[in-house]
Order: structure tokens, then sequence, then C-alpha cells
């Protein structure tokens, strides 16, 4: 009889304890929803002002839309605060919540986003705080990866090596590329941004294809005729193309690339000089720039 009335006890502590578990992770999930709100209110309400100026811009006169750019650039920025302060937020929320379940999957998501690239460390100390099942999880491995492949290609780093098959069945080994000036630009035929880009990287790869630069070109295309014919259609033979789809290295995962496009720029010693998220002039004037720099130093 004892038995059986202490196995009966302690079958109903582990249900109390169970059904403690999940109201407390109720708890926890309502105070995490609301303590994003105003954020994603902000943002929301920044996004509607962007759109409609956007839809402006395709009705109005190069000037008009020159001054309509600059607004949406001082929204974008407005933007970008408030996701670095919704990162922040949360992050000092789930050090607080070391057994919150879903921290992990929201770092894994931002942690990706450029607003979150000067917080890898406190990133990293948030980790540390979860509980081991947790940082034991699948998703908490995924994480132990991803964060250490963001670290690993930042500027004054020496860039990730691969080895990847080009569309010509020749081989690019970043490794014995040192001594020339690399470009790698992660893209797609389906981008406009990206495939604005290209002339300027085009007459780039024109001017100081002689002293020593390439233009490592990636894509994300899940069709190889589509890309094929970009590159023809493009004029892009000068640069190194290479294809996901024809590698089994994921460079994706290595170079952490979550959207395109995106650029590296690599000097002659293998170390990242700078990298680039998006396309605009601004970007592109960067590039000239930084490109200028590296040649004029050797």
């Amino acid at each position: 009889n004892f038995m059986i009335f202490f196995k009966i006890s302690f079958l109903f502590l582990v249900f109390i304890f169970c059904q403690s578990l999940g109201q407390n992770y109720k708890t926890d999930s309502l105070k995490f929803i609301e303590l994003k709100k105003p954020f994603i209110s902000k943002m929301r309400d920044l996004q509607e002002k962007s759109g409609k100026l956007y839809n402006l811009k395709k009705n109005s006169d190069s000037l008009t839309n020159v001054k309509i750019q600059k607004k949406i650039d001082s929204i974008d920025i407005l933007w970008s605060d408030d996701y670095k302060n919704l990162i922040l937020a949360e992050l000092y929320y789930f050090q607080k919540k070391p057994n919150f379940k879903d921290a992990i999957t929201a770092m894994l998501f931002s942690i990706t986003k450029k607003e979150a690239e000067n917080f890898y460390p406190l990133y990293l100390e948030t980790f540390e705080k979860l509980n081991l099942k947790i940082k034991s999880s699948d998703e908490g491995l995924k994480f132990k990866i991803r964060s250490a492949n963001l670290l690993n290609a930042q500027s004054s780093k020496q860039a990730p090596q691969f080895v990847l098959k080009e569309i010509n069945n020749e081989i690019f080994n970043l490794k014995e590329n040192k001594g020339n000036v690399i470009l790698i630009d992660f893209w797609a035929s389906w981008c406009e941004p990206c495939l604005k880009d290209l002339p300027v990287l085009k007459a780039e790869l024109e001017k100081y294809k002689n002293d020593g630069f390439k233009i490592v070109s990636i894509s994300k295309d899940a069709n190889l005729e589509s890309w094929k014919k970009s590159i023809k259609k493009n004029g892009m033979q000068n640069f190194v193309n290479i294809s996901t789809l024809e590698n089994q290295l994921d460079i994706l995962d290595l170079y952490v690339i979550t959207g395109i496009p995106v650029k590296f720029l690599i000097d002659r010693n293998g170390v990242i000089v700078k990298k680039w998220r998006g396309g605009s002039d601004e970007i592109l004037i960067e590039i000239q720039k930084e490109l200028a720099k590296l040649f004029l130093l050797n």
C-alpha cells in the first residue's frame, strides 16, 4: 500500500511540475509578445510610410525622385534603429528567462540581420545563460555553428576558405588565389538589385583585371538554365561563375547568406576588407573607393 501511495504521490508531483512549467512558458510567451508590440508597431508604421513613398516614385520625375529617395533613406535609418532596440530588448529578456525555449528560435532568426552585427558578443553571452537543454537542442547546436560562421566572416578576419566548381568545370580555390583581390558577389538571376549592380562591377573588373582582380559570382539560382542564360545575357563571362546547386559545400552557410545581394571584398592577404548587404548606389560607390585604395597600395 505504501508503494502504491508513493507512486501515486510521485506521479502527482510530476503532473504539478509539468503544469507549472507549462504555465511559466505561457506567461513568458505573453510577456515576450507584449515586449515586442511597441517596437513592431513603430516598424510597421515606418514600412507603410516607406511603401507609399516608393509608389510615389513610380509616377514622379527624376528630380522629385531624388527628394523622395532621401525621405525613404531617412525612414530606413529609423526602422533600422528600432530593430536594433528590439534586438537588445529581446536579448536582455532572454537573459532573465534562461528556460524560455522560444529564445533560441528568435536568436537564430535575428542574428543573421544587418542590425545584429554589433551585438554578436551579447548574443554569445545570452546563449551561455540559457539552460543546458536549450543549448544542447538541434536549434542550440545550429546557433553555435551559425554564430561561429558569422564571427569568422567579419571584416579584418581571414576569409573562410572554400573550393568550388565553376561553370566551366574548373575549380576555384580561394586559398590558391592569395595575392589577388577578390570580390565575392552572392546573387541570383531573379534578383533585381543584384542585376542593377552588374554594370559597375563589370566596369571595375575591366579596370583592374590585369592587376589581379577577380569577381567570384556565386548564384543562388534554383534553376541552372536560368543562371547560365543570365550570365550570357548580362555579359558576365569574365566573372568566376559558381552555382550553389553544382557544389556540395554549403557556401551559403559558411558565409551565413540569408538574403541577396551580399558582397565581400578580400585583399591580397586573404583578409576581408568589408562586407555589404543589399544593393544601392552608395554601396557601389563604397566598393569603387575600396578597390581604388587596394590597388593604390599595391
